[in-house]
Formats: structure tokens, sequence, C-alpha cells
């Protein structure tokens, strides 16, 4: 076997230099036999095998050579018109950082833009475009923006600055104050334009943006110390009930404002307030300022230590009740200053009226009215000397107003603050000749005038019908010493005069 290989490959050889050396010489004579062929004849020589296979390489090393060209055309066509065509991909969540801080219960959110990091990513990235000049030209409001920052259209390296203040993208937290830990909140991506028109605009510098709603996880915040607020307040009282007043003596430094809900007037002993402490700048502020938190906002406190009006007349000590019984009898025999002497004059106490304000703002607040029935005798000569017996009853009232018990227990009123009865009453006795009439007519019978009231009615009229709409009223009147007469009409005076006689 080995044997036929050489042979086989010795007669290839042998073909191949057979070859070569008819490629050298085409033109080869053929030498024959002059006896048979006397004249020299050219042969046309056919080309061998090796020679087609040498022509088929050429050719085919052409193919190659020119496809690969095409596929290089090719491949330099898809690279322009890939940096042509292609918008690089930018994602504005990567420079968007979320923070929490502060108090558990009052943390505050923060958002910030890393607007430094987001140029040196993608400065290269946004392009200046035909596109974007129209779109700067057009917009004068964005110029004036570019021309105050110091941008230039014409600048590439101004491309993604151009970007930012061209698109006024910025977001916002969906809560930023009062937050606790676990709380979730959610950044929102906004622009001075919709979506789609905010894809436009990136289209201009041939940029795609990718974005989305950024959810944060409250964390990490501090438990804020607490303490009574209410620590060092006094309140004081002053005043008297119904009508106290509750002010705030005394504020402890700690930074806190203090108020009384409501009205702070019109108190009594056991009603209450609620007093409310109020932050200047709020909560948040306040925590940052003082690194602590009241544990209440409000405390109820109970009204004590007045001293009152009494509201009736059951509550005026005995004692008192004496002294003006006396105070009154002085004030009404100051009355008869100017009477003729020989008469007699009884002063009854038969009882009071107390009236109480329905509003206890009013002033007075009360009033405790003495009621006095008088009754006058006395012996009067006619102008004939002749003797008669006289007499009449009238009434008289002494009133004290505002009487008070004061936070120490003591009762209270002013003395000297009280108002007695001015009107004027005349008796006659047209059956007593005072002058013959010769010369005074005008006086001719018998006349009195005394300061009083006729009826009990008058003062009662007075007191309670005029002020039954804006007072209480109690009475408490001895009706058997109040009984008035018929003798103290007109007609039954000169009745009882002329029975006298």
């Amino acid at each position: 076997m080995e044997n036929e290989k050489d042979l086989t490959v010795e007669e290839t050889e042998k073909a191949s230099s057979v070859e070569a050396a008819e490629e050298k010489n085409p033109e080869t004579e053929t030498k024959t036999d002059s006896s048979e062929k006397p004249a020299e004849t050219k042969t046309e020589t056919k080309p061998s095998n090796g020679k087609k296979k040498a022509i088929i390489g050429i050719g085919i090393a052409a193919v190659v050579v020119i496809a690969l060209v095409v596929i290089l055309l090719v491949v330099i066509i898809a690279i322009v018109l890939f940096f042509t065509l292609h918008k690089s991909t930018v994602n504005l969540n990567d420079y968007i950082t979320i923070e929490a801080s502060g108090y558990d219960g009052y943390g505050e959110a923060t958002y910030s833009v890393d607007i430094d990091k987001f140029l040196e990513d993608n400065n290269k990235k946004f392009k200046i475009t035909n596109k974007l000049k129209e779109k700067v030209k057009s917009d004068s409001e964005m110029q004036v923006g570019l021309t105050i920052l110091g941008l230039d259209i014409e600048d590439k390296e101004d491309a993604a600055s151009i970007f930012i203040v061209g698109s006024d993208i910025d977001g916002t937290l969906s809560q930023g104050s009062g937050l606790s830990n676990g709380d979730v909140i959610t950044y929102s991506w906004r622009s001075a334009y919709s979506d789609e028109e905010l894809e436009e605009f990136a289209g201009l510098f041939k940029v795609k943006l990718e974005y989305e709603d950024i959810e944060y996880t409250v964390s990490d915040l501090k438990e804020v110390p607490k303490f009574d607020p209410f620590d060092g307040v006094e309140i004081s009282f002053s005043g008297l009930a119904p009508n106290g007043q509750a002010l705030i003596a005394n504020y402890p430094e700690n930074g806190l404002n203090y108020v009384i809900d409501g009205d702070n007037k019109g108190l009594s002993n056991g009603d209450e307030i609620t007093v409310t402490i109020q932050y200047p700048y709020g909560v948040e502020d306040y925590i940052n300022s003082y690194n602590k938190l009241p544990n209440t906002e409000t405390k109820t406190y109970t009204v004590e230590g007045l001293g009152a009006y009494i509201t009736s007349a059951s509550q005026v000590p005995e004692d008192v009740l004496n002294a003006m019984k006396e105070q009154s009898n002085d004030i009404i025999l100051a009355t008869t200053y100017n009477w003729v002497e020989g008469y007699t004059l009884d002063i009854n106490y038969i009882g009071n009226y107390f009236l109480t304000a329905k509003d206890s703002t009013a002033s007075p607040n009360n009033m405790f009215i003495l009621v006095y029935k008088m009754h006058y005798e006395n012996t009067v000569k006619d102008c004939k000397k002749k003797e008669h017996d006289i007499w009449c009853d009238y009434y008289f009232y002494v009133n004290w107003d505002d009487l008070q018990i004061l936070p120490d227990g003591t009762f209270s009123y002013s003395e000297k603050d009280y108002y007695k009865t001015k009107n004027e009453l005349t008796y006659y006795w047209n059956n007593i000749m005072t002058h013959d009439g010769v010369y005074d007519f005008q006086d001719e019978y018998l006349k009195l005038t005394f300061t009083g009231f006729e009826k009990l009615d008058d003062i009662y009229n007075l007191y309670i019908t005029k002020n039954i709409e804006n007072y209480k009223f109690e009475e408490s009147i001895d009706e058997s010493l109040a009984d008035i007469s018929e003798e103290n009409t007109e007609d039954d005076v000169e009745e009882n005069a002329e029975e006298t006689e």
C-alpha cells in the first residue's frame, strides 16, 4: 500500500512538471518522422486541468473581495445609521435622593436632585440639533433663561444644561411633614411638559428619558422626649360670681403660648376653664428648637376662691339685716326734720323684696329692698282753737344693691350706697279749717306732706313690675302688717277726723 501511495505521488509530481513546462512553452513544436510528414504543421494546444483550476480560483477570490466590500459598506452604513438615529437613554431616577429626619410622628422628608452628577454622566448624550435650535428660537422665555444662565445653543457642551432649563423637570413628595416610622411616601416627577411633550422635547436632544414614581419608606426617626407643659402654670381668679374672671398669672419659660379657651369671664365657683398651649411657629419648629414635646396640649382648671353676689335674701346674715334696719330707721326719721312737734310716728318693718339679674353681667346684679309701713298720729287745732285727732299710714323703702359674699366668707355691701324713697305724698283733711278764709284761701284746709307712698303696691310696681323682664324676684312681706285700711283714703281720713271731734 505504501508503494502504491508513493507511485501515485510521483505520477502526480510528473504531471505537474509537465504542465508547468507546457505553460512556459505554449507554442511547442511537435516533431514527426520526416519520412511520414515532409512539412511542419502547428498544433493548437488545449488547457490542461491545472490551468482550469487556476482560473476558477482567481474568480472565486474576486467574488470574495467584492462580497467583503459590500459587507463592509453595509456595516459602515449601519454604524452611521445607528449613531444618526439612535437615542441615548437617561434614567432620571438615578439622580434623586430622598431622606427623612426628625422625630417619630413629626418627621420631615426632603429630596434632592444631583444636577452635577446628571451633567457629568450625560453631558455627551445630549446633542444640539437643528430642531432644538428652532425650538429655542421660537421660545422667547427659554431664550431669556439661557441668557441668564450663560448657556449657548451653539455649544454642544451646554446641551444637557439646556435640557434641564427647558424642561423645568423636578418633582414633589406626597407628604413632607408629620411623618412616622413606617410611613410610605411617593416622589412624583413633574415638568413644564406633559409626559408626551417631555418625551418629544427630549427627542430634540437625541435622548430618551426613563423615569417613574419612587416610593420611600420612612425609618430611623428618633423618639421625641415628652414633658408636662403645665408645670409652673398658675391661674388666678378674681371678681365676684357669677361675674368672676380667670387670668393666667404665671407662664413657664418653655417657648409655648398659653390661652384660655372661650370666655374667661362670667365665672362662678365650681365652673371649669380649659387652658390650651400654642406653638408659635409650629410643632416641628418647636421640636427642632427645644428637642422635646409637650405630653398634652390642654388642661382643665376648676374656678375657686371667688367672691359671689348673693342670690337670695336668706343669705343676708341676721346681724347685717339688723344693721340695715337701724340705718333705715335713721333714714326715715331724717324725712321728718321739718315736722311740727307733737306727732307720733310708728316705723314698722314689714319685710323685703329681693331681685336677682337674669343676665349675670347686668348692673346691679341684685337689689335688696327693705319695706316699711309708717303710722302717723297727731292732735291739731283748727282756726277756732278746737282740737282734732288725725292719723294716716304710708309706706317707705330703702334699697341696697350688689350684696355679696367675699372669698373669705365675709358678707359685704356698701352702707353708704343706698336708694331711698323720694316720692312726696300729701294727705288732706277738708273738715279741719286752719284759716278763716279771709286772708288765705289756698291753704284753707289742713294738709300734711310725707315722704312715702300711699299704697304698698306703689313700691311693688316700682321695683317688681318695672324690672320683671330682666330680674327674678322673691318677696317676703308680712301681709298682716301690710294691710292697708280704707282709712288711708281721703274720704275716710275726713270721716276719721269728724269722729274725733
